[in-house]
This record gives C-alpha cells, sequence and structure tokens, in this order.
C-alpha cells in the first residue's frame, strides 16, 4: 500500500516522499511538513496514479489531498 507524493515548495525544490499507510500521509500533512505554498505535483498509491499536475493549471490542495485519505 505504498503512496508517494511529488510536490515542489516556492522555491522550485521538489520533494518525494513515501507512506506505508493512509494514516502516515494525514499525519505527516498535520504535522506541517506540508506548507499550504507548496504545490503537489504527483501522488501515486499502489503504483496507481491517482493525482497528476501535469496537462492541469489548478493544483491540489492541501485539503483535497486529505480528502484521498480520510
Amino acid at each position: 500500500n505504498k503512496i508517494t507524493i511529488v510536490s515542489r515548495d516556492i522555491n522550485g525544490k521538489r520533494a518525494t516522499v513515501e507512506f506505508v499507510t493512509e494514516y502516515d500521509v494525514l499525519d505527516w500533512i498535520n504535522k506541517g511538513f506540508l506548507d499550504e505554498d507548496d504545490e503537489i505535483l504527483l501522488v501515486v498509491q499502489c503504483g496507481v496514479c491517482i493525482y497528476s499536475a501535469l496537462g492541469t493549471d489548478r493544483s491540489l490542495n492541501i485539503d483535497e489531498l486529505t480528502g484521498f485519505f480520510a
């Protein structure tokens, strides 16, 4: 059930984080490791892309990301 999230901060630095469970993702969000200004580029769960910023002009926000795993 591996979950991978790729994000980019306001300075353009990319980060890739991996989680074992949905709870780990929610804990990561609640601890503030993802800032409101960060852009979520990709969310992959179990090898399936559930969100990609490719081809869209609107990025996923923290509340929407939480909705994937709540």
